[in-house]
Order: structure tokens, then C-alpha cells, then sequence
């Protein structure tokens, strides 16, 4: 079951939905980034982590999890070269954010939330 909360944010629940992932644009960059997201994320609360995969080899990916609510927070370097990168995270209830900053200076974020 997927839900959608008065944020606008998806509800991981049994459903493992799609985390969406967002280009933030610069007001630095004269033209935005017209090309796919080359990342998909979930959570799946059966590892009680994200799972992210790579569309393409798009090098070093500095990826950020953060719970606003409780202030806990996850980082790591992934090499990014096609694969499935499972970040475990502690489950807790909250809405969580996603960084994902390419060695190419692009970034892309996201959000969810746990209940």
C-alpha cells in the first residue's frame, strides 16, 4: 500500500515505493540539466535500508540520508558504475531526506517519509 502524506512525500510502507529523485538546479547554471535522472531509489524495510541503483556509470556519488526528525544521519561515497548499493538506515519514523552529489558537480535530492 502507497500513500501519499500532507507533504506531498511517499509513505515507504509494504508497497516499497519509489523514492522520487529531483535535479536541483543552480541559479549559477545557465541552462538546467535536461537529461534523466540517473538514479532510482527505495526503501525496503525488510533490510531497513535504501536501495539505490545507478542508470549509468556516473563516477563518485557523495550520497547523504538525513531524519528531520530525528537528526540522524547517514553518509558515504559510492562508487557509482551500474550497481545496486544498499545504505542501511535505522527505520525510524520521520520524513527523510536524499543528497546525492555527482563528482561532476550536478545534484540531485529526494525525499520520504517512514511511519
Amino acid at each position: 500500500m502507497m500513500a501519499v502524506s500532507s507533504h506531498g512525500l511517499f509513505a515507504a510502507t509494504d508497497g516499497e515505493p519509489d523514492i522520487p529523485i529531483m535535479p536541483i538546479y543552480c541559479p549559477d547554471t545557465p541552462i538546467p540539466n535536461r537529461n534523466p535522472v540517473p538514479i532510482s531509489a527505495y526503501y525496503d524495510s525488510f533490510t531497513s535500508s535504501v536501495v539505490i541503483s545507478f542508470n549509468r556509470n556516473i563516477g563518485d556519488v557523495v550520497t547523504t540520508i538525513e531524519n528531520l526528525f530525528t537528526g540522524e544521519s547517514y553518509n558515504d561515497t559510492i562508487n557509482a558504475y551500474g550497481s545496486l548499493v544498499f545504505m542501511p538506515i535505522s527505520g525510524s519514523e520521520g520524513v527523510y531526506t536524499i543528497l546525492f552529489e555527482l563528482s561532476d558537480g550536478s545534484e540531485y535530492q529526494g525525499e520520504f517519509e517512514l511511519s
